[in-house]
């Protein structure tokens, strides 16, 4: 036992003895509390790795190899205590009180407790992916956002999570010269710098059908047609429930006033069957030629 595991030993034995229902002070059990807490941080945590390489819990000194997998186990199983500030490290960040998190879900949970902010949540059931797709494109038109999925699905897992298209943060292209690549939009990124809480999480059922649960409240930006996807945009202008007008010169599809037409990329199979065709042709010419003559 090295002099970190006895001194752990001690606060945990001192805490124990303190913790009598019999003592005068109501206040001493959480004073007494509150400063373990804190020795036990400022002895383990902020030397948060020993000797082996191990991150350590503060509550009950389990060792994990990553930081990430450390937050995770304070989470799900001393989620009655606070979360040690050097283990808030997130990028997420509540506006009203600037506490970080390492994930949205954790935010969610703190502006419900800490702010009493409340969440539009909606289940729904569908038959099948395609009636759920139909369902979002409708969503995404009618409420003027987008939601995109981050990563793709893996085989084995039954659920993914579309999040609203705003979240992240703007990352620029930079070249070896340290130029950049391509210029900021006119309307401007429409990243937000922090993580947006409207998320659509979509789970498969044993009996096939889908059923998602849809956060309907965004935070951390105002609803902006100008930053949905064109989609969304289009509709929104021909149905006029929108003045959003294109920027000049922002429609790359239209010259002179005119659409231009896309452009279909040419598979490698329809090339070769181009190819064929054309030298059939000239050889039907080839054979018409020497009749002819």
């Amino acid at each position: 036992m090295d002099e970190g595991d006895a001194r752990l030993n001690d606060l945990v034995t001192v805490s124990i003895e303190v913790h009598c229902p019999e003592q005068e002070h109501s206040f001493t059990k959480a004073k007494i509390h509150h400063d373990v807490t804190k020795e036990i941080e400022s002895t383990v945590i902020n030397n948060s790795e020993d000797k082996s390489g191990k991150n350590l819990c503060p509550f009950c000194v389990t060792g994990f190899a990553r930081l990430r997998d450390l937050r995770t186990h304070v989470t799900r199983k001393h989620s009655d205590m606070p979360m040690p500030e050097n283990l808030n490290t997130g990028k997420t960040k509540c506006l009203e009180c600037n506490a970080r998190f390492c994930r949205t879900t954790e935010l969610i949970s703190h502006l419900k407790s800490e702010h009493k902010m409340e969440f539009q949540i909606e289940t729904l059931a569908f038959q099948n992916i395609e009636e759920f797709e139909k369902w979002k494109d409708d969503f995404e038109k009618r409420n003027q956002c987008s939601y995109t999925t981050y990563g793709s699905k893996q085989k084995s897992c039954t659920y993914q999570t579309y999040r609203c298209s705003r979240s992240g943060w703007y990352r620029t292209k930079i070249t070896e010269d340290d130029q950049r690549q391509r210029k900021m939009k006119t309307s401007g990124t429409s990243k937000i710098g922090n993580n947006c809480t409207s998320t659509i999480k979509v789970q498969d059922k044993e009996d096939g059908t889908i059923e998602a649960t849809i956060n309907m409240t965004h935070y951390s930006h105002d609803v902006d047609i100008q930053h949905a996807s064109r989609k969304v945009r289009d509709y929104n202008i021909q149905q006029g429930t929108t003045d959003y007008i294109y920027p000049e010169g922002n429609d790359r599809r239209r010259i002179h006033g005119r659409k231009r037409p896309y452009k279909r990329r040419v598979t490698p199979a329809q090339r070769e069957e181009f190819n064929n065709m054309k030298h059939e042709i000239q050889f039907k010419l080839l054979k018409i030629q020497e009749l002819v003559e």
